[in-house]
């Protein structure tokens, strides 16, 4: 067998597909072996069974072994890749499951990484202690039982799932059980596809095969043993290529793209999510501390004051009885201290928090109109003394809705969203105010010129004569210029006392207003 020297990682271990390494490795070698018909061979199984030592030991590849004989650290992270030219083959090591590495991130990853390897081989190797088969967590029960739920939703191809046995006192009497393995891994299948007309057949994606390996010690037997399986794989691909649905791609250049596609799809389902025991955990125990919350509010001093409140309440006096509340709330869950799942409980948090803002919303929307009534009550004369000075209508405005919008500070974001809605009908309501007030200063104009027109023409009609009196008039209530020598000719001597007239008329009508 020809190999190309080194691995590459392909996967690695937060999911990142490195398809530049994978296209440099399918590269190395001449054009027309990249364009030859390709198999696709990978391995899983348990942590520390020795899959990387047996792909070495099956086609001379180079991956990273344990050292130590009672090592119990992850060896192979994610998966590594390696080439074979002659014959043309693609192996993939994929970590091993039920990792002591990974036991907070639950078995998210493993599961994907497995489905890949099912998804984008012509072989998969499940490499597993004899004596785990029968097992759970061993066995690869829970893996197994995923991945063939989820095999079927992506393109139908037949894979060659070959269970590999290790550590066998007799590994030819154990290779005979080869109907039991192929019942047992058939009756995993129908736990997630029902035996129906419409459901995916296991035959129609997986073809069962047995291999079983002596203990590694016996060198001997157990280079003989990899011999045999060797022969067989070649024979097995070889009599398998140009059947419709053998392989996944027909090149090894072609592989990359492909592989890189359905990993995609892989990393998108979120059916292979399944969170870590720790994470259970947590969502249990933030669950028990909501039930008791939602329980004690009855008996909750702060949670019986706000209901207490009336619509006359201020916002500052509501703001206070709810942060307190909200504070005792939030020293519950600062049980959950784990810093592996501060996410699920800061998540829960929040959601009991809303539930709780929920409850006394309707009740701070009636405290916030009522504050805004005042509001405006409050502010009607500085409004008017602003405009008094020559201050610019929007400017005026401006003012009134910053001093209200200051009023949110220290409230949640849902509540804060209440003063906001409110600064619509508050602009609304100041614009209004301010229109009413020029009118009625309008108003007080009109009348104000009508009296004093009506005193001058009483007081200066003995001085002038009505084309002259209609100049005077004119000119005194600021109308298109008059003419000067009529005005100098017509100034009567009671002018003065008509101005303070008219200035008690002014005080008199704005009292009465």
């Amino acid at each position: 067998m020809k190999v190309v020297s080194g691995t590459e990682q392909l996967i690695g271990k937060n999911g990142d597909f490195n398809c530049t390494q994978l296209k440099r490795l399918c590269s190395e070698e001449s054009a027309t072996a990249s364009h030859t018909p390709c198999t696709v061979i990978s391995i899983v199984g348990p942590q520390n069974t020795g899959k990387s030592y047996l792909l070495n030991h099956l086609f001379g590849t180079s991956f990273r072994v344990s050292e130590a004989e009672l090592c119990y650290e992850q060896t192979t992270v994610g998966i590594w890749t390696a080439r074979c030219i002659s014959p043309s083959m693609i192996i993939m090591d994929v970590e091993g499951s039920d990792s002591g590495d990974r036991a907070l991130e639950g078995t998210s990853f493993e599961n994907k990484i497995a489905l890949f390897a099912l998804a984008t081989s012509d072989a998969m190797l499940l490499n597993i202690k004899v004596q785990d088969f029968g097992k759970y967590n061993a066995g690869c029960r829970p893996l197994l039982n995923i991945i063939f739920q989820e095999r079927a939703k992506l393109a139908q191809r037949r894979t060659k799932l070959i269970v590999v046995f290790r550590d066998c006192k007799n590994p030819d009497e154990v290779k005979k059980t080869s109907s039991t393995v192929y019942s047992t891994l058939k009756e995993i299948w129908l736990t997630v596809h029902p035996s129906d007309r419409i459901s995916p057949k296991f035959d129609d994606y997986i073809e069962v095969l047995v291999e079983a390996f002596p203990f590694y010690e016996k060198v001997e037997y157990f280079e003989q043993k990899c011999s045999e399986m060797r022969k067989m794989l070649m024979w097995k691909m070889l009599s398998s290529s140009g059947h419709e649905g053998s392989h996944l791609t027909h090149t090894a250049s072609g592989f990359p793209s492909v592989a890189a596609k359905i990993w995609d799809d892989i990393q998108n389902n979120r059916t292979l999510d399944i969170p870590s025991l720790q994470i259970l955990q947590a969502n249990h125990m933030c669950d028990v501390i909501i039930e008791e919350i939602r329980s004690s509010l009855g008996k909750n001093t702060n949670f019986l004051a706000l209901e207490d409140m009336s619509d006359s309440t201020s916002p500052d006096t509501f703001k206070g009885g709810l942060n307190a509340l909200l504070n005792s709330i939030s020293s519950r869950f600062e049980q959950v201290t784990n810093i592996h799942v501060h996410n699920i409980r800061d998540k829960k948090k929040e959601d009991v928090v809303t539930e709780i803002l929920m409850k006394f919303q309707d009740k701070f929307e009636l405290i916030v109109q009522n504050k805004l009534n005042n509001f405006m009550e409050e502010n009607k004369s500085l409004i008017y003394y602003y405009l008094l000075d020559g201050e610019r209508h929007d400017d005026v405005v401006s003012d009134c809705l910053k001093r209200f919008d200051n009023l949110k500070e220290g409230f949640p974001t849902q509540y804060k969203k209440v003063f906001q809605d409110s600064a619509c009908n508050l602009e609304k309501r100041v614009r209004d105010y301010i229109q009413q007030e020029e009118y009625s200063d309008k108003r007080i104009k009109r009348v104000i010129r009508h009296s004093l027109a009506k005193s001058l023409a009483t007081v200066a009609m003995p001085f002038l004569d009505s084309e002259r009196l209609y100049y005077v008039i004119s000119s005194t209530l600021g109308a298109p210029r008059a003419d000067s020598r009529c005005i100098n000719r017509a100034a009567p001597a009671g002018f003065k006392i008509v101005l303070n007239q008219c200035t008690q008329l002014i005080v008199g009508y704005r009292r009465s207003s």
